[in-house]
């Protein structure tokens, strides 16, 4: 995780689509050699962990961050499914069952809040001077 003077999470999010946009070309290198549903999983586990490794960090961040790492999941759903740029890219994050970016940090942040409130939580986040529930 980046962290930056004013916590904008801009260095952050550089870095993460920096690292997404290098394994995305390296994948597009092999695309064809590969079958749709390996690609499929090399994205999962090339980029998407690393759009998700700290994303409810990024609640309440500047929609221009966000947006920045859309364009990546954007990329890698077009790579999945053989979409041209020019086409809409909601019915493709749809079939693929993909949620947009900022459906990511929000569905994460709700889970980490729900399962603190139902106590499954890792114990770092259950201290004794945090009482929910």
């Amino acid at each position: 995780m980046v962290l930056d003077g004013q916590l904008s999470m801009s260095q952050q999010v550089t870095a993460v689509c920096r690292s997404c946009f290098y394994q995305l070309c390296q994948l597009k290198s092999v695309k064809s050699s590969l079958t749709r549903e390996a690609l499929h999983s090399l994205i999962h586990a090339f980029v998407h962990c690393r759009l998700d490794y700290c994303n409810s960090a990024l609640a309440g961040v500047a929609k221009v961050y966000l947006q920045k790492l859309q364009s990546v999941q954007n990329m890698a759903a077009r790579m999945v499914s053989g979409v041209r740029r020019s086409e809409h890219i909601t019915p493709v994050l749809e079939d693929l069952h993909w949620l947009p970016v900022s459906q990511r940090v929000i569905y994460k942040t709700a889970s980490m809040v729900w399962k603190r409130v139902h106590g499954v939580t890792p114990a770092y986040l259950c201290t004794r001077y945090c009482h929910l529930g």
